[in-house]
């Protein structure tokens, strides 16, 4: 936070004195750009720079041509920029769009009204110098946006390999709460679906996020793809860990051998993200895996092809193995999830 300060203020300060030596009207705008789209990561401001630029190209528009319609209708004039800066925030609330880009749609929204507002009444004043007037404001918004783009991007020295690193941190900190509740499923804890929920939450919030990571590495990088795909795994992982207590509430499901092999599972489960953070290998992993999963491929062949006279018999016998065939879709999630992180 004191490097986002200090770079922030730098910026603005360098900006205010190159906006002075222009001598064009109020060049505080272009200090008060900086601290409007300045964020702590560079994708983000980027991505709040993007807005805010598109925001000011319109209200720019919008402005003069406020000024060209009511030069000399003042009543007319405060109705339609009132109606205007309300229609760009209502806009703004109503853009689509993941929950984290949503907000710099509905910031470049804001910024269009607010260009509208300072270009139009500046303008109204002195109607005949209307376009020096809005290429003054446009002048010193574009160099706020440039200077705080330029300047951060000095700042973020080992930049791609810091965010390589956080795009796996991504994936590790939602496996291991997803794995956790698994585990509570296996153990038989009622409480486990609710705490699913904050999961799946989880999820989405990381996957928006994504994007700004995206705007850092580039767009010829396919990190960012690979992160969303392993974020996907682990919601598929989830949903099949609901199949799976869906089928362990029913009667007759569970015998010993299934307990003995959920405890096994469970506790390879918990340990899992402390191995993926070792520097045990990944092959090693997804062969443990295979092994669980074979097993559980061959109960379930086991369980269906066994007869039995009594119908009470072959229903639990049908149950085990539906049982064993969750677990064997519950793992190629798992094993897909990780496959898919070692490529970010």
């Amino acid at each position: 936070m004191a490097g986002y300060a200090l770079r922030t203020t730098l910026t603005s300060l360098l900006a205010l004195g190159i906006a002075l030596k222009m001598e064009l009207g109020s060049p505080q705008w272009a200090a008060l750009t900086v601290w409007m789209v300045a964020q702590g990561t560079r994708g983000r401001s980027l991505a709040k720079a993007k807005w805010h630029l598109f925001g000011m190209v319109l209200g720019v528009i919008c402005g003069v041509i406020l000024v060209a319609v009511c030069p000399q209708a003042p009543l007319m004039f405060i109705l339609l920029l009132a109606a205007g800066i309300g229609l760009f925030c209502l806009i703004g609330t109503f853009m689509p769009g993941p929950a984290s880009m949503t907000n710099y749609r509905i910031h470049g929204m804001r910024a269009t009204g607010f260009t509208y507002a300072i270009v139009s009444l500046d303008g109204i004043a002195d109607p005949h110098h209307i376009f020096e007037i809005a290429s003054s404001r446009a002048t010193y918004i574009v160099l706020g946006i440039v200077l705080e783009a330029s300047i951060s991007g000095l700042f973020q020295l080992g930049l791609t390999k810091r965010t390589r690193q956080q795009l796996t941190r991504t994936f590790e900190d939602t496996l291991k709460p997803a794995l956790s509740t698994i585990a509570d499923i296996l153990a038989g804890k009622t409480d486990a679906l609710e705490t699913m929920q904050s999961v799946f939450t989880r999820i989405t919030t990381l996957g928006d996020q994504v994007e700004f990571a995206e705007v850092e590495l580039g767009r010829q990088d396919h990190a960012g793809d690979h992160t969303r795909a392993a974020l996907a795994n682990i919601a598929v992982l989830l949903a099949r860990a609901m199949d799976l207590a869906t089928l362990m509430r029913l009667p007759l499901s569970q015998d010993d051998a299934f307990l003995e092999q959920a405890k096994a599972i469970q506790h390879m489960f918990l340990a899992l993200p402390a191995r993926l953070e070792s520097t045990e290998s990944m092959d090693a992993i997804l062969s443990d895996l295979r092994d669980i999963r074979r097993d559980c491929r061959r109960r379930v062949v086991e369980d269906f092809d066994t007869v039995l006279p009594k119908a009470e018999d072959r229903a639990a016998m049908l149950r085990h193995g539906m049982l064993q065939q969750s677990l064997v879709e519950l793992i190629d999630a798992l094993r897909t999830g990780c496959m898919q992180s070692r490529q970010t």
